[in-house]
């Protein structure tokens, strides 16, 4: 086929034969000049891309904000569900994280339990202090356990584990021990 491989033939024949307005056909043919043009870097390719977006308008429906605080409503309940009943201390703290981004922030994120401090980072600001300071010396207690088996971590996790609970059950106020 002609102009396979890249060239610049089929691609005009393809947005030709493309089904779009005439504005929109010129924002793609702009956008591939001055991506294709020699020394184009990211700054071009950036503002073609929001020059096609301006003229291709919305491609994608709109969220249904009904559906969106379903979703939310559902994690919330299952995030509970599953705080009130797991026994691991490193399960409990990623689910009181990941139930506090849903409570304070309307976040439903789906995460690795390496990237807690981060989240507990995020939360810092919607978090009475004390809940805070709770939630990242349970996470350093985790990760001492985690990392190297250290027994007295362990008894700390033990002991702290219902006031993490807590914490996240109660949106963030959890109990105040000074």
């Amino acid at each position: 086929v002609e102009g396979e491989g890249g060239g610049g033939g089929s691609r005009k024949e393809l947005l030709s034969a493309a089904r779009c307005s005439a504005a929109a056909a010129e924002a793609a043919a702009s956008a591939e000049a001055a991506v294709g043009a020699k020394g184009s870097g990211a700054d071009a390719f950036l503002e073609a891309m929001w020059a096609m977006d301006g003229a291709l308008g919305d491609q994608s429906p709109r969220l249904d904000k009904k559906r969106e605080r379903a979703a939310l409503d559902r994690a919330r309940a299952g995030y509970r569900e599953q705080l009130a009943v797991e026994t691991a201390p490193a399960a409990v703290l990623h689910l009181c994280v990941l139930l506090l981004e849903v409570e304070l922030h309307s976040h439903l994120l789906a995460v690795p339990g390496r990237l807690v401090p981060c989240l507990l980072d995020h939360l810092r600001e919607g978090l009475p202090p004390h809940a805070h300071a709770a939630l990242a010396k349970y996470q350093a207690a985790v990760q001492a356990a985690v990392v190297g088996g250290d027994a007295g971590a362990e008894d700390e996790l033990r002991d702290d584990i219902e006031a993490v609970r807590a914490i996240g059950l109660s949106k963030g106020k959890g109990e105040n021990k000074g």
